[in-house]
């Protein structure tokens, strides 16, 4: 594929080898659905965003694509900072009454935050939103990706079978920015709105949810929000779970090089 680094990824810290370990490294524990979405950038660069997973406790699982992990923690709740903790964020976590979510470390021995959803309508909610520094941020694509784990050599085909049967007729969705459009002067960040609900979902166009608010930045965004131009892609996580994702670009330096943000703007 165009874009994609040659070369093997065997880092252990690769948001898929993070996705599967509960499967593949530790208890074994199947999920129902796994899907990959991918990040192409201006120069045409494929990255990882992250990786879903629709887990069988029915939470839907959210794995960065950072390219390196972080032992800090900053959120933010509408203009003001909301929490910092020393902690390496592997995931976030949607309950399964999706009421609610909460960051998760690496070995799931830890959870911070019981953040609300937005409910949009009947069928669809805003989740939460991703601003990212820079592309570099996210981490390159190879053409190969490595999992390595300890398997346990009875469960292997079990394993296996529920990875293999996750990924079923599965689309790994390639976001990118409107390029209908050009892009903010530098600096910019990338932002990502991510909304769930059932299939066929429809929400304001042009929305951008969860913006950080200008605390956030060592510059002032400089954009009118309203009319910032957006690329929306849906992926199909299971027969009644869809993902929205809206990606902007925005004039501005964020301070950190990831920013959660958990609240639609007012």
């Amino acid at each position: 594929m165009t874009g994609v680094s040659q070369g093997y990824d065997q880092c252990q810290d690769n948001p898929l080898a993070r996705a599967t370990r509960n499967l593949f490294s530790t208890s074994g524990q199947p999920f129902k659905r796994l899907t990959k979405c991918f990040f192409q950038d201006p120069s045409e660069c494929i990255r990882w965003f992250g990786v879903f997973v629709h887990s069988a406790g029915d939470r839907i699982l959210f794995f960065p694509g950072y390219s390196k992990l972080h032992d800090h923690l900053v959120g933010y709740m509408g203009e003001n900072p909301w929490k910092e903790a020393s902690m390496d964020v592997d995931h976030i976590s949607l309950e399964k009454d999706r009421l609610s979510w909460h960051f998760t470390n690496k070995n799931s021995t830890e959870h911070v935050g019981s953040i609300s959803t937005h409910r949009i309508s009947d069928t669809a909610l805003y989740w939460f939103s991703l601003s990212v520094l820079d592309s570099s941020s996210l981490r390159a694509v190879r053409e190969n990706t490595v999992i390595t784990a300890p398997i346990p050599s009875s469960d292997v085909d079990r394993r296996v079978s529920v990875f293999t049967e996750s990924r079923e007729d599965a689309v790994f969705q390639l976001l990118c920015l409107n390029r209908d459009h050009s892009l903010p002067s530098k600096p910019m960040f990338l932002h990502f709105s991510v909304l769930v609900g059932l299939p066929g979902f429809c929400i304001p166009q042009n929305t951008i949810m969860g913006l950080p608010a200008n605390g956030v930045f060592s510059n002032e965004v400089a954009e009118s929000i309203e009319s910032h131009p957006v690329r929306i892609h849906r992926i199909q996580l299971s027969e009644s779970i869809e993902l929205m994702i809206i990606v902007s670009a925005h004039h501005g330096n964020l301070e950190k090089e990831f920013v959660f943000s958990g609240v639609c703007p007012g």
